[in-house]
């Protein structure tokens, strides 16, 4: 069986072939490269459909449908096509019997998709994608040509508009405000971490996973409040979880340090989030920073809060009740009356609202523990 299949494209679709959307002559073939099969026989094409190993050799008529999606411009001589597919996969994990114990959705990354269908005119990058031992490694290989044959001024480009997203003057606010708190919160810098380490030592901050819009995962900061062997302890503490939904939460938290129990209390903790503000993580409001296990409870919920970048406050916080068995309700409650009414005034209400539910009651702001 030959590894890789040549075929013609001589059908058109809306007036243009395969072929001819990226500038070559209609007709000519274009070569499916399998990733990691090797390639001592790689043909010579004018084109090449990169695709992954387990992947099918696409037949005429797929060749034909991807002939009428868009092709997107990643570089000079590669394209991806733009098929309509999600950026994220259902993982279903079952038991011996086949019985159903739950779904799990994965996020794929910003910048390619899950499974792109990439074409390229380049022969190197064929060989390579052909010859990669492992899916990383392919898209490592791939990224690394990509960004050859992107300027430096067009990588800026890129990257200040993820940086700026979707919303530029929301953007532009939060930045102004991160930059302002942290320049006005900066001489407590120095007395908290010092409290903190003479207590219980270093390190002084704690960095948890969490997810930001389109699922991606970041180092969410703040100043460590609990023992260092706190995962280790929760374990213990499972069956004492207060909490009616994903988190976990006791009134009375053994973990908490002395200096821990005085920074949450009055949400200090959660100051070093400005930075994760002004590098794009997060936004100044917005549903609450989750990591990936709490987002997996309602796909609906997880779906919207996800589209959009977490807040350091948000309706959630400013209106909660705390009342036993409905705190999780209210969560998802307030997170979709957020994104469905969700406007400049609506964020300045929040603001304004978060010191005083901090200041009026500590436990409605404070995202409890985890």
């Amino acid at each position: 069986m030959r590894n890789y299949t040549a075929l013609t494209m001589y059908e058109s679709v809306n007036g243009s072939d395969l072929s001819s959307i990226i500038g070559e002559t209609p007709g000519r073939p274009i070569t499916i490269v399998h990733r990691g099969r090797g390639a001592a026989d790689l043909p010579h094409a004018t084109s090449y459909l990169l695709v992954e190993s387990s992947s099918p050799v696409p037949t005429h008529d797929d060749l034909v449908q991807m002939a009428a999606e868009q092709l997107r411009s990643l570089a000079p001589g590669i394209w991806q096509i733009n098929r309509p597919s999600p950026s994220y996969r259902e993982r279903i994990t079952a038991d011996e019997t086949n019985g159903l114990i739950c779904v799990r959705r994965e996020y794929g990354g910003p910048v390619l998709d899950t499974a792109p269908t990439v074409v390229t005119t380049d022969e190197q990058i064929a060989q390579q994608w052909a010859h990669a031992r492992s899916d990383p490694q392919a898209r490592r290989q791939l990224q690394r040509a990509i960004n050859r044959g992107v300027s430096s001024v067009a990588q800026m480009g890129r990257r200040l508009r993820q940086w700026i997203g979707m919303f530029p003057a929301k953007r532009l606010f939060d930045i102004a405000f991160s930059v302002t708190a942290l320049l006005l919160t900066a001489p407590l810098y120095p007395i908290v971490m010092l409290a903190i380490w003479l207590e219980d030592g270093a390190p002084v901050f704690f960095v948890h996973r969490r997810q930001s819009i389109g699922g991606q995962e970041f180092g969410c900061i703040k100043f460590r409040v609990m023992r260092r062997d706190a995962e280790e302890v929760k374990a213990v503490l499972g069956s004492r979880n207060r909490s009616d939904g994903p988190q976990f939460y006791l009134p009375d938290d053994p973990r908490l340090l002395k200096v821990g129990r005085f920074l949450r209390r009055w949400n200090i903790d959660e100051l070093p989030q400005f930075i994760n503000i002004l590098l794009g993580d997060m936004s100044v409001v917005g549903p609450r920073p989750s990591p990936d296990h709490e987002n997996q409870f309602c796909p609906s919920w997880r779906e919207a809060r996800l589209s959009v970048r977490p807040g350091l406050t948000g309706l959630w916080q400013v209106c909660r009740t705390r009342k036993p068995q409905v705190d999780f309700q209210e969560w998802i409650r307030y997170d979709l009356e957020y994104l469905e009414h969700r406007t400049g005034l609506l964020d300045l209400w929040i603001i304004v609202r978060t010191p005083l539910a901090i200041f009026g009651n500590p436990a409605r702001a404070s995202g409890g523990s985890t």
